[in-house]
């Protein structure tokens, strides 16, 4: 279009040659020339936000994604809010990705297998007539992008400062489960020994005791776990 502009100038600048010469208006290159510089002023002036002569060009790609983090029994995405929208992050072969933020769209779907569906959209020069109007303008211009997160019913989107306060939970639940477990080693060795002095010395049946107790107490804590968690979900979607 800078090229039509200035030959619409020129066409202006002979004619208004000739009538100081010759008194006369050359027409054709004068109503030529006003047409260019109208049309194609215009369409510099509106070149960006209508994007004239591209075409909107959409590149997709879907991935297979992990969570971005587990407690208990439970998968999470996690997100967090910053200037522009929210970022999510979660996992790809055991790497940790986030979305981009700022003109961009997403979409939460129930299904399987997990899967991030990335959308990017922009404004391209896609032939040789388009370049030439948009000569000295960019030839491609972001316009955004859309995401689709197909996620199991079981996983679980919540912020990153909700994921850190179940982290904590865990933690907290797993001090009290070894304080626990201890408690219930003393008290079943001292019951063992009290019915049969020999279990004292005797190291299998003391390691067999210590297994069994050991398995009780770490399916009951995670059962606790995952119901503190359960809780805490449903205390968040209220």
């Amino acid at each position: 279009m800078i090229i039509l502009l200035v030959l619409g100038f020129a066409l202006l600048l002979y004619t208004l040659m000739q009538f100081v010469h010759h008194r006369k208006i050359s027409w054709v290159p004068f109503v030529i020339g006003i047409v260019l510089v109208i049309g194609n002023g215009y369409g510099l002036a509106n070149a960006q936000s209508k994007h004239l002569f591209m075409q909107e060009v959409q590149a997709t790609k879907t991935d297979k994604i992990q969570p971005a983090g587990h407690v208990g029994d439970y998968d999470f995405i996690t997100t967090k809010k910053v200037d522009g929208g929210v970022r999510y992050t979660y996992m790809t072969d055991g790497k940790t990705f986030q979305t981009l933020v700022g003109n961009t769209t997403m979409t939460l779907k129930e299904g399987t297998p997990a899967t991030l569906k990335t959308s990017v959209n922009n404004y391209q020069v896609t032939n040789v007539f388009e370049q030439f109007m948009r000569w000295g303008e960019p030839h491609e211009i972001a316009k955004g992008t859309d995401y689709v997160m197909t996620l199991p019913k079981e996983w679980k989107v919540i912020t990153t400062d909700q994921y850190d306060q179940l982290l904590k939970t865990a933690t907290e639940s797993e001090d009290k489960n070894k304080k626990s477990l201890e408690k219930e080693m003393k008290d079943a060795f001292e019951s063992a020994t009290k019915k049969d002095k020999k279990f004292a010395d005797d190291k299998k049946a003391q390691e067999t005791l210590k297994n069994k107790i050991a398995d009780s107490e770490s399916k009951k804590a995670k059962e606790r776990l995952n119901d503190d968690i359960k809780k805490q979900l449903a205390e968040w979607d209220k």
